[in-house]
């Protein structure tokens, strides 16, 4: 995959939604499997969102959950007849833990609690370890977690404030927050320095750490959706471009994202 594209595609994609998927068709037009529209937010990710297709990602999903998401996007590849299982490469990004941490403070019932350091890494590698025994010829992007107590930041807007009442409960712990992310990063590095699916040669897992090294502008609010926590058009086009900066670089290589 090359690391650099026209400047007019990066252009592009900053007033629109950018994914991975766009770049990558720039090379490959037969590139398929994205998703080709948006749905409800109960439904993305369910069999209730066809036009998810392999987008397996469910809005408000937590760490718990992540293993279910995993099942489902093997079963559609494997029920796609035009999917060769054996023979397609595929491409897999996971990035997961922001419900967690935004519900990882004593405010929130203790069933219904953020993972904490450990169980985020066990929940997280279960899901990876069910890609590697399902999915042949697969190159894995594990994104690490941004740290959401930035989203403080936008906090001072009265209507961000009221979303964040309900959809990140725990903003106010900055510390805990803080505290969290280190942490669930500390352990995806551990659990990919551990060299855990590095024992086939046709599937790995690239750790991708640019969102420890994110920060947000004086005008960050430019960069999220109206309930001040899910990225915007124009977020997802910085999220996207940094995640395809960073595939296959080293790790002194690493770029951050630009808001």
């Amino acid at each position: 995959v090359a690391a650099t594209l026209p400047s007019t595609i990066f252009t592009k994609y900053l007033d629109h939604v950018g994914f991975l998927t766009n770049f990558l068709h720039f090379y490959n037009k037969n590139l398929r499997g994205q998703a080709t529209g948006s749905c409800h937010a109960l439904r993305s990710g369910s069999d209730n969102c066809p036009n998810g297709v392999f987008n397996a990602a469910r809005s408000a999903a937590k760490a718990i959950s992540v293993i279910n998401q995993a099942e489902r996007l093997v079963s559609r590849i494997k029920e796609d007849p035009d999917v060769n299982l054996e023979e397609d490469w595929k491409v897999v990004t996971l990035w997961i833990g922001a419900n967690d941490l935004c519900q990882c403070c004593d405010l929130i019932p203790s069933s219904s609690r953020g993972a904490k350091p450990e169980e985020y890494e066990t929940q997280v590698q279960e899901a990876l370890d069910y890609l590697h025994d399902h999915l042949p010829r697969t190159f894995v992007n594990l994104v690490n977690i941004i740290d959401v107590a930035m989203l403080q930041k936008v906090s001072s807007d009265l209507r961000c404030s009221a979303f964040h009442l309900f959809e990140c409960t725990c903003l106010s712990f900055q510390s805990k927050l803080k505290e969290y992310a280190e942490e669930y990063q500390s352990c995806l590095k551990n659990l990919i320095d551990s060299n855990r699916y590095d024992n086939r040669e046709d599937f790995t897992v690239v750790l991708q750490p640019f969102f420890e090294q994110a920060t947000l502008p004086d005008n960050a609010i430019e960069f999220f959706a109206p309930d001040c926590f899910h990225f915007n058009a124009r977020g997802q086009a910085v999220a996207a471009v940094s995640l395809w900066n960073n595939v296959g670089a080293s790790g002194k290589q690493i770029k951050k994202p630009v808001f």
